[in-house]
Order: structure tokens, then sequence, then C-alpha cells
């Protein structure tokens, strides 16, 4: 067990020199990554090894991509508690739930954004973040800014899960092997074990990408047998489907819009409309996203 505290802090992610060719402002397109992949160039690489993945900085971003060259992460240059991949954005509507958000765990580092965000939000919340990869963490402490009252762990994270029993208000699951959740994520035992680390109220947050719309179908009969809430949030042009899953049942469209102004949590989407399934135990929803 590694555990890592005090890396590199957001005050220290500010606007660094412009590098490549001038381009366009990236919220300004439709569809965010296909225009990062287009930037995605030797222009606008950063020379380092970067474990395998790739580091590009322009118009304001700075990304790493997959060596297969999706986009792993994002950060806003200037702005780093922004987030701006979709998906994480949509996790935040577990955190509307809670009635405190004084306990947070993350599976699954990534580049930090959902760090960066809560540490930003809750400044007095207990945030841990846990993570296998010690490279793709250091990568995250020099690049993308770590806060550094997170509490960093570099060990597997559903070993983490099953060790550690103290109760959460949000567990945020973000686990892959490159492309790929692992297996165990949708096994019973392993849902069960997340529904039992939830503090009364608590929810979870979890991205997935299901190869197949078989995966998925057979990914929500799993979830179902265990919550007794289970929100959808799909993401077709990317792959991704993002769960929020809880004990209790989820609260309709407008007290769940509610529940995320009073937050104050501002990740910048709308509940744009919700529809209900298998006698209300599944609600797929459809959000909003603002600039």
């Amino acid at each position: 067990l590694c555990e890592s505290r005090g890396l590199r802090d957001l005050a220290e992610i500010g606007e660094p020199p412009r590098r490549g060719r001038p381009v366009s402002d990236p919220r300004a397109s439709s569809d965010l990554l296909s225009h990062l992949l287009d930037l995605s160039t030797p222009d606008h690489a950063l020379p380092g090894d970067y474990a395998g993945h790739m580091l590009y900085e322009a118009g304001g971003y700075r990304w790493l991509c997959y060596p297969a060259g999706a986009v792993q992460c994002v950060l806003r240059v200037g702005h780093p508690r922004d987030l701006v991949l979709p998906h994480l954005r949509a996790m935040v509507l577990a955190a509307a739930l809670p009635p405190s958000l004084d306990r947070i765990l993350e599976l699954g580092t990534g580049g930090g954004g959902l760090l960066r965000f809560f540490a930003a939000k809750r400044p007095r919340a207990s945030i841990t973040s846990v993570d296998d990869d010690p490279r793709m963490q250091h990568i995250a402490a020099q690049h993308f800014g770590l806060p550094s009252t997170a509490r960093l762990l570099c060990m597997d994270g559903l070993t983490y899960l099953s060790r550690k029993r103290e109760p959460r208000d949000l567990i945020l699951v973000d686990l892959f092997r490159g492309r790929t959740p692992p297996p165990a994520l949708a096994d019973a035992g392993t849902l069960a074990t997340l529904r039992d680390r939830l503090a009364p109220g608590g929810a979870v947050a979890m991205n997935t990408l299901p190869p197949s719309r078989a995966a998925l179908v057979d990914l929500l009969e799993s979830v179902r047998g265990i919550f007794a809430g289970v929100g959808v949030i799909s993401f077709p042009s990317q792959g991704n489907v993002v769960l929020v899953l809880r004990s209790e049942t989820l609260p309709d469209r407008e007290h769940w819009q509610a529940q995320l102004d009073r937050a104050g949590l501002d990740p910048g989407i709308k509940v744009a409309s919700l529809f209900s399934h298998a006698a209300g135990a599944v609600q797929y929803l459809s959000l909003e996203f603002q600039s």
C-alpha cells in the first residue's frame, strides 16, 4: 500500500506558454472529444514519457490519450476545477442525493477531474481516491493538478472496497483497464459490497463502457437485484453509460433537479427528461449540458 499526500496542487496549474499553431476554442464544438482527437497531432504533443500515453495541449485544454487514440482525461487550463468530460459531469448527479457529502470515496483516480471538482466544492470533506496504477497517479499529479487535501492510495480499488468498511456518503467508480472495466464490477458480490459501504441516503456513481446492448441489459439486471434506485445516463457517441445507484428509490425529475441546485454543485448540467421503467426501479435520464 503506497500513500501519497501533498502532490502538485491546483494553484500550480495555471496558464502555460502556448504551443503549436493557434486553434479554435473546443467548447464551441458540438463534439468536444472528436475536436480534441482532431488536435491530437505532433504540433500539440508535450514531450515526455507518459507510460505509453500521449499528452497534448492546445486551445486552453490539456488532455491524455490512450495508445489507441481515445481521450482518457482532460483539463481546462486555468480552470482546473471545471469538469470537461460529459460522463464526469453526469456522475455528479449522484452527489445531489446524499444528505451530506462529508465522506467521499473514488475508485479510479484517472486524471483527477472529480477530485479537483469535489475538493473545490466540498473543501472540508474527507476524500479518498484509490488507483492501482502508480504511473497514472504520477501523470495526474504532475500534469493535471491533484488537490493536496485528498488522500491518494495506490492499490486495487475493489480490494480496498472489500477491506475498508467505513460508510461513505458518495462512492465514485471509474475503474478501467484501457477501455475495459473489470468484470467483477458486474458481480452481485461486488455490487452488494458497494451498497453496504454507503451511509444512509448515500449514492454510487459508476462509469461503465458496455461492449454491447446485451452486456448493458445484463448489468442492469445485476444492479436491480441489489439497489432499489437505478439511474441510467447513456452517451452513445462515446459508448459510456453512467449508473447512479442507491438503496433508496430515486427522485422524480423535478425533485432531482431541485436537489442538484440546492447542493450548489453546479456541474453544468440540467436534468432535461426522465423516463421510468420496470415499475419505476430504473430511470433513464437525458441531460442538458451547459458551457
